[in-house]
């Protein structure tokens, strides 16, 4: 999440082309979409910012599939990894 973020909160800021013009509220959507990748991804819900509250039956119900898309790009990298060993 550490790179996905940043790209979906400020595309343009790295070079990421967007079909016109980005405005606040497009960006404070971004941001909401972030915010809710970022709980998911850290197995938990909201608890101190009330208007993302509402989010939480959705973010828990996502929880099991974080962590299925988690297993299976660690499972991914390892297999590149390990065939890539056998190389050497």
């Amino acid at each position: 999440m550490r790179f996905f973020n940043p790209a979906l909160v400020v595309p343009d800021g790295i070079d990421i082309k967007v079909a016109g013009d980005l405005t606040a509220e497009n960006r404070r959507t971004l941001l909401l979409i972030s915010k809710i990748l970022q709980n998911l991804s850290n197995g938990v819900e909201f608890q101190k910012e009330e208007y993302m509250k509402p989010f939480n039956p959705y973010v828990k119900e996502k929880f099991d599939a974080m962590k299925e898309y988690f297993d299976q790009a660690a499972v991914s990298s390892s297999s590149r990894y390990e065939s890539l060993q056998t190389l050497k």
